[in-house]
């Protein structure tokens, strides 16, 4: 969901200052979703982008599948083995992303 958080900031001298920002927290499911999507945006070749896109897809089901975990990592494995298709820039962000998936699904790395 949306939060907002406020941070406050002083010095010794009595300086303060503070500033107001918005937090959106989204799930693993939606998180996958993007990173899909992100995925398809990048225009590699088909032998490229659809094993990796299925990989996700498989990974998503509908959130209680307990291979949700291999198949991230399935993922990640992938993304490393097709480097001479993907940008290193590309690559490393689709790899963050996963990983930082895992974590939300609490999957042990």
């Amino acid at each position: 969901g949306h939060t907002s958080v406020t941070c406050v900031a002083s010095d010794a001298a009595g300086n303060r200052t503070s500033a107001t920002f918005g937090v959106d927290v989204i799930g693993a499911q939606e998180q996958m979703v993007n990173l899909v999507q992100y995925v398809l945006s990048l225009g590699l070749p088909n032998g490229t982008t659809y094993p990796l896109v299925n990989q996700l897809r498989a990974a998503a089901g509908d959130g209680s599948d307990p291979q949700a975990c291999k198949k991230l990592n399935d993922f990640i494995s992938m993304v490393a083995k097709k480097g001479g298709d993907i940008p290193p820039q590309d690559s490393a962000y689709m790899i963050t992303q996963a990983r930082r998936i895992e974590n939300v699904m609490g999957c042990s790395l």
